[in-house]
This record gives C-alpha cells, sequence and structure tokens, in this order.
C-alpha cells in the first residue's frame, strides 16, 4: 500500500531486504540467481571512459588512432567528495550513538572513516557483525588464516596481534573463559623451555607451525620467535574458545548451579577482546586476501 497514494502497489522490492533470487516480467517458473556485481567489479569490466584536455607532460597514454595530442581518454573517477561526506555523515551517526566511551571496535571503524582508510572494510568491519554469528566469523578467519595462507603471511599478521602480552591476565576474572583455558591442558599455552641439549622437540614443533626452522647449533629460542609462538598460543586460544563453546563448564556449572549459554560466552570473550577481528581483517586486507577469506556471508 502507498499511503499517500491510496493504492495497492505488489510485488515492491523492499529497501532492507537482500534477494537471492528474483522473478523477471511476473513469470513465476523461470526464476534467475542474483547475478549483480559489486560497482568495483562492474568497473573493472565495463571501462568507463572520459576526455580530458590535459598538458602533455602528464604522460598519459593517447588510445589506438586517437590524432589529437592534447586530449586523453582516462577512467572515470567516482564522486570521492560526495562518497566522502556521505561516510562522514555515517560517522557522525555512530559517534552520537554513545554519550561517553565508545567501544573500542566501533572506535577502531570510526578511525578508519576520519582518516579515509580502508573503504573496503566500512560495510564488513568486524564491529558490525551480530554477537551470534562472531564466533562463526572468527573460526573462518582462523582457518583460513592457520592453513590457507603462506606461512610468511601468518607471520606478518601473527608480529602485532593485539592482547599477546595481556590476554592471560584478562581471562582471569571469568570463569567461561577460564575454564577454557584449563580444558586443554593450559601447558599448551606456555612457551616450552629449551632442553640440556637446546631446542626441544616442543619447540621445533611450534617454529614449524611458523614456517620457521632452527638455526644451525641455536641453543635456545630467540626473542622474536617466543613473540610469535606466543601470538600463535593466543590465537589457537581463541579458535578453542570458540570451538568447544560451553563444554570445559559443564561441570563446574553443575556444581555451582549457574546457567550460562553460547552467546553469553561469546559476549565475555568480546569484551575483552573487541580488537582482534578488525585487526585480522586490515592485515588481510592489506595483503590483498580479505577477499579470498569469503566473510561477507557472516554481515
Amino acid at each position: 500500500m502507498n499511503p499517500e497514494l491510496n493504492i495497492e502497489v505488489e510485488n515492491v522490492a523492499l529497501p532492507y531486504i537482500v534477494y537471492s533470487e528474483y522473478v523477471l516480467f511476473g513469470n513465476e517458473r523461470t526464476v534467475h540467481e542474483d547475478d549483480a556485481v559489486s560497482f568495483e567489479q562492474f568497473k573493472q569490466l565495463n571501462k568507463m571512459l572520459i576526455a580530458q584536455v590535459i598538458a602533455e607532460e602528464d604522460g598519459l597514454q593517447v588510445l589506438p588512432g586517437e590524432n589529437e595530442p592534447l586530449i586523453r581518454y582516462v577512467l572515470a573517477k567516482e564522486f570521492n567528495q560526495q562518497l566522502r561526506r556521505n561516510y562522514m555523515s555515517a560517522h557522525s551517526i555512530i559517534s552520537n550513538m554513545f554519550s561517553d566511551d565508545i567501544p573500542a571496535d566501533i572506535e577502531d571503524l570510526l578511525k578508519l572513516i576520519e582518516k579515509d582508510k580502508a573503504r573496503e572494510l566500512y560495510h564488513i568491519h568486524g564491529s558490525l557483525v551480530p554477537i551470534g554469528t562472531r564466533s562463526a566469523l572468527f573460526k573462518r578467519l582462523y582457518d583460513y588464516i592457520r592453513f590457507e595462507i603462506p606461512l610468511d603471511d601468518l607471520r606478518y599478521i601473527l608480529e602485532k596481534l593485539p592482547y599477546v602480552e595481556s590476554w592471560k591476565t584478562d581471562i582471569d576474572t571469568n570463569h567461561l573463559l577460564r575454564k577454557t583455558y584449563d580444558h586443554n591442558d593450559s601447558i599448551a599455552y606456555e612457551v616450552p623451555e629449551n632442553t640440556e641439549q637446546g631446542l626441544s622437540r616442543e619447540q621445533i614443533v611450534l617454529l614449524g607451525h611458523l614456517g620457521l626452522q632452527p638455526k644451525v647449533d641455536q641453543e635456545s629460542l630467540e626473542e622474536d620467535q617466543i613473540k610469535l609462538i606466543k601470538a600463535l598460543q593466543f590465537f589457537d586460544y581463541l579458535r578453542n574458545r570458540t570451538t568447544h563453546g560451553l563444554e570445559p563448564l559443564r561441570d563446574w556449572i553443575k556444581e555451582h548451579n549457574v546457567a550460562f549459554n553460547a552467546e553469553g560466552s561469546e559476549l565475555v570473550s568480546h569484551v575483552r577482546f573487541p580488537l582482534v577481528i578488525p585487526y585480522l581483517q586490515r592485515k588481510l586486507l592489506k595483503k590483498n586476501k580479505l577477499l579470498e577469506a569469503k566473510i561477507k556471508k557472516f554481515f
């Protein structure tokens, strides 16, 4: 119903629904899958050219057969200024939602908008994912980073992973997080010690997970190796928490007669480590691998 014209309007595509299939010309027997492409893909497939009169020294190439030296045909530019205003409007709306402190992950998104960086992340930023699907998103990122990308890219991502030095202290004040830590034998989250003969088997295995080979006659782990191992162990802990859910708490819940659910477990983890997912996204974007991670379905 159109309230202004007081007439029935049928088959109207609502702006807040995304259709995976659609029907053309009212023929319900012919259902088409959504074959739309993004605007970025469209610009690549369809070269939108405009003529510009420019100086010779600009050095742009003339298209084949052109005989006017002062005219170059160049790719049309997006309406950058208008887009910028739109993004800053969104920035203002989000900022005004909070009277005091802004959550760290949302602040991360706002800073990207302020600096006009990583526009590809604006609509799939980690701060926007619903809490109920956050664990599934992290699990996808974890699997992709741990098992699908080259090991040098894994090390690049782990180098500055946030919370590596503080996470063990952060989980001590929450039963849900601490029980997950203890469930898989907490020694798995400790850097193995050397043996009298030099590097231990556990140390060598961890270096292998990182794509590193011990140096000849190396007797102990180096500082940068220890840092990477600690980051990998924290990364693995987050994965284990997601995978095991409330399983580590089964006996504790019965003993203390308390009620928890999976969403609560996700919430307490997110409160302590809100910047992990945005960080992973930014690093993958810098390596041109975010698209390959296939995470848009989580938003």
